[in-house]
């Protein structure tokens, strides 16, 4: 289109990208769900990580409007939605985790949003486990859940992103295997676009059960978000406090999930994993960083609310 925004819902063609590695029956119900959404046209690619269950098989058999991409090896998430992004040809990009399933208007619902605010990047979906209705992604808060808001990053497997924006700040990172969003959002809300929480859109996703997410997770995840903030926050104070309370924090996790022997090497990693990425390409203005700490503890719900902020921060008054 030759302008953002100029096209009606029924014209938007709205790239829905998913990644699979097994769980062939979670994949057709998260497909099922896609092939649900309406208002508007849709391409629908899914990721193949090398499975071995028989769930390339079963989508082309049910589904021959899927694109499948086959991979040939497992690339992980970050790479992996990289590369389907590339192959991605909307005006928007959802990217849905294969074991999650959207609710049938969430796609309406994001577009009603990027046509009320032209300066809106990401569209977040409510993200709650079926079983018990808890809500992830805001710490548990079930009232924050349920209602909209601006936040400072967004969940990868449950979000809507403006297609040329995702490629005019790089895209998710391919190197990480874990806690790429803050990328992203680090770069987005800097150029002076907003990441939105939209609670009548759901992704219904289970909690993973134990056992099957290493007991290292959260130590990537740490390692990634510090390695985000290493690259794009100005100054050496900031970076430098976080490292020391990542550093603290994962022995705390060490000690209790039993993978203390590991800690050195891990350490270790994480240090030189940020050093090596320190001083990025791209470093975040200073009132970036304030409004970065003013989402994740205040709660923003209109757009006149964040530009007053926003205007705050810039010009040094307090909020």
């Amino acid at each position: 289109m030759s302008e953002f925004g100029s096209e009606t819902n029924d014209d938007i063609l709205v790239s829905f990208i998913v990644l699979a590695f097994n769980r062939k029956k979670e994949t057709i119900k998260c497909l099922d769900s896609i092939m649900r959404q309406h208002g508007c046209r849709k391409e629908v690619i899914v990721l193949d990580n090398c499975s071995t269950d028989g769930v390339v098989e079963a989508i082309e058999e049910q589904f021959s409007d899927v694109r499948v991409l086959r991979m040939p090896k497992n690339y992980g998430d970050w790479e992996g939605r990289s590369i389907a992004a590339c192959n991605a040809t909307g005006s928007f990009y959802v990217f849905v985790d294969n074991d999650g399933f959207l609710s049938d208007n969430s796609t309406e619902i994001f577009l009603s949003e990027f046509a009320q605010d032209k300066c809106l990047a990401v569209a977040q979906a409510k993200v709650i486990d079926p079983d018990n209705l808890i809500p992830e992604g805001t710490g548990g808060n079930r009232s924050l859940a349920e209602v909209d808001h601006y936040r400072h990053t967004f969940l990868g497997g449950a979000a809507m992103i403006r297609a040329d924006l995702y490629h005019k700040i790089g895209g998710f990172p391919h190197y990480l295997l874990g806690g790429g969003e803050p990328f992203v959002a680090y770069r987005l809300l800097d150029l002076g676009f907003r990441i939105k929480h939209c609670s009548k859109a759901i992704l219904f996703h289970k909690k993973s059960p134990e056992g099957r997410v290493p007991a290292q997770r959260l130590f990537l995840s740490a390692k990634q978000r510090l390695r985000a903030l290493l690259s794009h926050y100005p100054g050496i104070f900031r970076p430098a406090s976080e490292l020391c309370w990542k550093t603290s924090h994962y022995t705390f996790l060490a000690l209790r999930n039993g993978s203390l022997f590991r800690l050195p090497s891990d350490v270790c990693d994480m240090i030189f994993s940020g050093l090596r990425s320190w001083r990025g390409d791209w470093i975040i203005d200073p009132s970036t960083v304030k409004l970065v700490d003013y989402l994740k503890t205040n709660v923003v719900c209109s757009v006149n609310e964040y530009v007053e902020v926003v205007e705050a921060l810039k010009g040094q008054r307090k909020v």
